[in-house]
């Protein structure tokens, strides 16, 4: 019998995202017993059955659908199955191993620095700047992603999880600043951070009300971000960053486990 846990320990050990599929109730002549473990990695290795046959093949596209998504529970009539026994499956498809990632907008200086006070952590970073010499810059960390593109652009278009993306808006214009949150108070990012002083946050609330975002939509975005305290240089306002970026997206784990344990039966 395969070890499902070390399985899964090894996928973890290689940053590799997968989706558990645990048969958790089954009525009448269902094909496999409660308990029955299937295990799918996102480069499409697979593990385990939870009863083969067209079961298994419904199992394995929702898996591939919930990767990197929450928690559900899955519900399946055999007879909708084209199996003339009966009976009903219940199985619980768990996402695990997706790591947070943080978009920023705009890879000047705080950025730069953010991406090394940020390497080695549980946050994937991707810096977004239409200047190349910014996003090419030698010396960032490998793990960093580099975008070359209209951070306006990108957060248009950027396909945002809206249970663990994070946008984080650094770039080096008061305007283009405000036409990207504009765009991102229209999608559903999990958090919006944007760095800026008390003054330059009010003047944006009220153009951004302006535009037709509800006050409590608006209350949605983190400015100031990080302590001020920390010092004006960029690598102590990069510090300061980085806490308030892990103390959000420790929240956001906390969240999700709680949506966890709703579902879990």
């Amino acid at each position: 019998m395969w070890n499902w846990a070390q399985q899964v320990a090894e996928l973890e050990r290689e940053g590799q995202p997968c989706v558990l599929a645990t048969l958790t109730r089954g009525g009448g002549s269902t094909p496999a017993p409660e308990g029955a473990k299937l295990l799918l990695s996102a480069d499409g290795r697979q593990w385990g059955t939870v009863g083969g046959g067209a079961v298994e093949a419904t199992v394995l596209e929702e898996a591939r659908q919930a990767m990197g998504g929450a928690m559900r529970m899955l519900r399946m009539p055999l007879s909708a199955q084209g199996q003339c026994c009966g009976g009903l499956v219940e199985v619980l498809l768990e996402p695990l191993f997706f790591a947070t990632t943080v978009h920023v907008l705009g890879a000047g200086h705080v950025a730069q620095e953010l991406a090394q006070v940020l390497e080695g952590s549980r946050l994937r970073l991707v810096l977004v700047d239409q200047r190349p010499e910014w996003i090419h810059r030698s010396g960032l960390p490998a793990s960093v992603h580099g975008v070359e593109m209209d951070p306006a652009e990108y957060a248009q278009t950027v396909d945002l999880n809206p249970a663990r993306d994070m946008v984080l808006v650094l770039t080096h214009s008061h305007d283009l600043d405000r036409s990207i949150m504009d765009l991102l108070l229209r999608r559903t990012p999990a958090w919006m951070g944007l760095i800026g002083s008390r003054h330059k946050w009010r003047s944006f609330r009220t153009a951004l009300e302006a535009l037709g975002h509800s006050p409590e939509r608006v209350d949605a975005i983190h400015c100031p971000v990080g302590d001020p305290r920390a010092g004006k240089a960029p690598r102590e306002v990069a510090i300061a960053l980085a806490q308030a970026l892990l103390v959000a997206e420790a929240a956001l784990r906390t969240k999700e486990q709680e949506v966890r344990e709703e579902v879990a039966p």
